[in-house]
């Protein structure tokens, strides 16, 4: 995904300059714009959205599933009690462990991993059709965070 800028009264580049997903950000009126494959529409989607998991009380207990935010490149999940592990799926149906792309923020930005405990914050980097939050072991656990996009 590129960022690119111009005015209102700028024409937007043409399918041979872009790819889907780019944004074109008007710098006279603030408006945004993403580019789908075929043309430009204007971007109604919000900047970040966040959510707040149902709590768990058994291993694999699925706390958190999104609805589409294939629109948002990156995914803040917070561990607000036990541990929690979390997948991601690129068609909405087959999941994956989420591996690449992943980072602690609370701690060495360099970790990969795919759990947290609570209090951890995991970052994952990536645009995904779905991503889904599941208790990990016996302990009660929950989660909070956003999905955004830079």
């Amino acid at each position: 995904m590129r960022i690119i800028g111009g005015l209102s009264t700028d024409t937007k580049p043409t399918a041979a300059d872009v790819y889907p997903g780019d944004r074109f950000i008007e710098s006279d009126t603030g408006n945004q714009f993403v580019y789908d494959g075929d043309s430009w529409a204007i971007d109604t989607c919000p900047a970040y959205l966040e959510f707040t998991g149902s709590a768990g009380t058994n291993d694999n207990d699925v706390i958190y599933t999104s609805g589409d935010v294939s629109a948002y490149n990156y995914h803040l999940i917070e561990a607000t009690a036990g541990t929690v592990d979390v997948d991601v799926s690129g068609d909405g149906t087959n999941w994956i462990a989420a591996v690449a792309g992943v980072s602690v923020v609370t701690t060495t930005p360099a970790t990969r991993v795919v759990e947290a405990a609570a209090g951890v914050m995991l970052q994952i980097t990536g645009q995904f059709k779905k991503i889904r939050v599941n208790q990990k072991g016996a302990v009660a656990s929950n989660a909070r965070g956003a999905h955004g996009r830079s």
